[in-house]
């Protein structure tokens, strides 16, 4: 940008006539003064633009740390920007399903408490007699719904391709962010058991609670 105001200074000047030329030699030194001036002045303008951003970007990071409660997003469209998704190139796609979310705003929360609310609003997506159903019918079906910590810089949906064809439907490349994970892998007779796990937000290896909960299909009693 600088420059440019110096190549229109250079054309002003060529396009004067030789009398004016002579007439601002004196003047070659303000012009100098005030090249330099505009230098230092685009300068300061680059710093502020930087500190600007700076600020627009610390904005962002820190936009859901104040205590707004717990918050659950899904992630990807799924099957209507819902975060469900079943795998494809099965006989039966809708027999395996993989739920995928980000959470924000769950550090101050008790393992007890997160597990009833994550359970609470996975069933109100996809009733668990509706899954357990499916199960009874076909034993081969499973079901999972991971929970990842909200990041700004992490993009989750790159990898869902790959963790919904995964036996367990993790994203593994985020592992370290995994938060909590409700699934079946387990039968009581006919009914599938949900095993709920929550993980320690200082160490992912360390897991804080583990439930498990039949539904009962046959008598359709929820858990």
């Amino acid at each position: 940008m600088y420059f440019f105001f110096f190549v229109l200074f250079q054309r002003h000047t060529n396009m004067q006539e030789p009398a004016q030329i002579i007439a601002n030699k004196n003047t070659v030194t303000s012009n100098i003064v005030v090249n330099i001036a505009i230098f230092y002045i685009l300068v300061m303008d680059k710093k502020a633009i930087l500190y600007f951003v700076t600020c627009i970007v610390l904005f962002l990071v820190c936009f859901g740390c104040d205590n707004k409660g717990l918050m659950i997003e899904p992630i990807g469209r799924g099957r209507g920007d819902d975060g469900i998704y079943y795998m494809p190139g099965t006989e039966n796609p809708y027999c395996f399903e993989r739920q995928y979310y980000t959470l924000s705003n769950y550090e101050g929360i008790a393992p007890d408490s997160l597990y009833e609310i994550l359970n609470k609003y996975v069933n109100s997506r996809h009733s668990y007699e509706e899954v357990a159903e499916n199960i009874k019918h076909n034993p081969a079906c499973d079901f999972a719904a991971h929970f990842y910590e909200k990041s700004l810089f992490v993009n989750y949906k790159k990898y869902l391709s790959d963790a919904i064809m995964s036996e367990m439907g993790s994203i593994y490349e985020y592992r370290h962010k995994l938060v909590a994970v409700i699934y079946t892998y387990e039968r009581d007779g006919n009914n599938p058991i949900f095993h709920t796990v929550v993980y320690n937000n200082d160490n992912r290896d360390s897991i804080m609670l583990i439930k498990r909960d039949t539904v009962m299909v046959d008598n359709r009693k929820a858990m």
